[in-house]
């Protein structure tokens, strides 16, 4: 049983698997005004406002991305919980 409660405030960031990285950044920075807060040659976290980012990650080019699977995860910030009890719950 979750014994605290689970605040959140608001996404951290939100993973997206992309065939093309640097394609994909181009549309994201260019097109949606999104600047790069951090990369490797594999990822690419953008700041897309606030404390807010989508971070763009290179699909393996052994597995076909398919609809309905290139987001990965979500991630919310959280104002209160401990995280290995909310992990558990």
């Amino acid at each position: 049983m979750l014994l605290t409660s689970i605040r959140t405030t608001g996404i951290d960031h939100t993973v997206i698997h992309v065939s093309d990285l640097e394609r994909s950044k181009r549309f994201y920075i260019g097109v949606l005004g999104m600047t790069v807060r951090r990369e490797t040659p594999t990822m690419a976290f953008l700041w897309c406002g606030g404390d807010q980012q989508v971070a763009l990650f290179a699909a393996p080019e052994s597995k076909p991305l398919t609809s309905g699977v290139e987001l990965n995860h979500m991630a919310l910030r959280q104002e209160s919980g401990d995280y290995e009890e909310i992990k558990a719950y």
